[in-house]
């Protein structure tokens, strides 16, 4: 129960604090660079182009904007978030439980394993569970974040219609969404464990500032090297709208391989999008791993002292 309640906690934590940052990372990265445009305002049934250098992807259906007050800007960047928090504590809670207990088995039935190998099953089992849980909600975010569709509702009429698998749809970008976060949680736990020892070695005490700091600085640096998956995956959950205009044919998506996406945006518009939404990208995942891992390990603690006084 520690586990599970520290988890959702920290992800609770994140995602309330950091979805509007989340929201102008994803509609950047969701902007295709363009070489053939003119330089006045083009309008066509599929595609709007505002400048030389950047396109709006057709994915991505933006109707003219209309000005915006404060409170509306802030619920137009907290598009998306309802569901985002529905499944925050279910996932929190079952990444850290599962991590924990596959670092429980191995200790006990095959302790020498290779410490990489010890150290990479348990998150790579951490992330599958978790991404059971994120993926519909991941999917339905990100349409309603790039304006795919209106709302939430929306998506989830959009996927109940759909004519092959209905609500199993929302999970056809399991796979994507795992060749991301599997690299970028690997990266970053390895870190994390390796800044944790130096800190406790320099004698300092592991508090909820020291997670922070750590959380951040190990956050940022596998964010940055795992930009480029970000953009591709992205991309690929945003083009359903791109290359299916009807409800009829949304099961039939495209691509959905990560290694032919980063060689298409790569070839057709050259390395510097493969990091676009790079500055929003460090922001977010920085403090959003920060926050995540410094009240996950914060309120374990507590919890643990208050089940020994109960004792």
């Amino acid at each position: 129960w520690n586990e599970l309640c520290a988890g959702a906690l920290g992800e609770i934590s994140k995602d309330v604090l950091l979805h509007a940052v989340d929201t102008a990372k994803t509609r950047r990265q969701a902007k295709k660079k363009s070489n053939n445009i003119s330089n006045s305002l083009i309008l066509s049934p599929t595609k709007i182009y505002f400048n030389q250098s950047y396109e709006i992807s057709s994915a991505i259906s933006l109707p003219v904007e209309k000005p915006m007050n404060p409170i509306e800007k802030i619920k137009d960047l907290y598009s998306g978030f309802p569901i985002v928090l529905a499944s925050s504590i279910p996932q929190g809670g079952a990444f850290f439980l599962v991590k924990k207990g596959c670092i429980e088995l191995i200790n006990r039935y095959v302790p020498n394993l290779p410490s990489f190998v010890s150290s990479t099953i348990p998150i790579g089992a951490g992330v599958m569970v978790y991404w059971l849980f994120r993926t519909p909600a991941e999917v339905i975010k990100t349409q309603v974040q790039t304006r795919q569709t209106s709302n939430i509702t929306e998506s989830l009429l959009l996927a109940r219609n759909n004519p092959m698998n209905g609500y199993l749809s929302l999970w056809k970008y399991y796979p994507v969404v795992l060749s991301l976060d599997i690299p970028f949680q690997i990266i970053n736990f390895i870190l994390f464990s390796i800044f944790n020892d130096y800190i406790t070695t320099a004698g300092y005490e592991q508090t909820i500032v020291t997670r922070l700091v750590c959380g951040i600085t190990c956050g940022m640096i596998a964010a940055g090297l795992t930009c480029p998956l970000d953009v591709c995956k992205t991309r690929i959950i945003s083009r359903d709208k791109e290359n299916n205009m009807n409800i009829e044919n949304i099961s039939n998506n495209n691509n959905k391989n990560m290694i032919i996406e980063l060689y298409s945006i790569f070839k057709n518009e050259g390395l510097k999008s493969l990091f676009l939404g790079l500055g929003q990208r460090l922001l977010y995942t920085g403090l959003a791993n920060g926050i995540r891992l410094s009240a996950y390990g914060t309120s374990r603690m507590d919890l643990m002292m208050r089940s020994l006084d109960s004792l």
